[in-house]
């Protein structure tokens, strides 16, 4: 009966939001934990700079010499985002 009163006076066994916090500092502080942080910074670097960008925009509006009006707006924006698309993969390589 005396381990019973003991595991019911233990604040780890009894108090979930306390197991959690401890759970998560120990986490905190694993390799496990640098891996994700790291790998969550990697996902939000960009790919590409202003500069590129701007550069891939200007690239497309002068490679299509055909008017939106002539193939429609759907089939431009497709052909404009291919050029965009060239010349990005094309700076990347």
């Amino acid at each position: 009966m005396g381990r019973v009163k003991e595991l019911l006076n233990d604040k780890w066994f009894m108090d979930r939001d306390y197991r959690y916090d401890v759970e998560y500092k120990e986490w905190e502080n694993s390799e496990g934990y640098v891996s994700f942080v790291n790998e969550e910074l990697f996902d939000t670097k960009p790919i590409y700079s202003r500069g590129e960008i701007v550069d891939a925009l200007e690239y497309a509006s002068k490679s299509i010499i055909i008017e939106p009006e002539e193939v429609g707006k759907e089939i431009y924006n497709r052909l404009f985002s291919e050029k965009v698309v060239e010349y990005l993969n094309t700076t990347n390589e």
